[in-house]
């Protein structure tokens, strides 16, 4: 038997500090920093929001673990 599974890798977000809400694509994500997300092979815009502030960032997603570390304090 194989098990097939959708291409993709994981994409770890944290931000300082924590508890800062993930948009992907514009797409409001269900989990908050720092969180693991499984996206598609490509380029995505990664936006987080908290408190006011807000950081985005491209990200390359191949078929490795990405760790993106983005700091939203003054």
């Amino acid at each position: 038997m194989i098990a097939l599974r959708q291409p993709g890798a994981s994409l770890m977000v944290s931000t300082q500090p924590a508890g800062a809400d993930i948009r992907i694509d514009g797409q409001l994500q269900d989990q908050q920093t720092p969180a693991s997300i499984i996206l598609k092979p490509g380029i995505h815009m990664v936006t987080v929001e908290k408190g006011g502030r807000s950081e985005s960032q491209l990200v390359e997603m191949l078929d490795n673990t990405v760790f993106l570390r983005i700091p939203l304090g003054p």
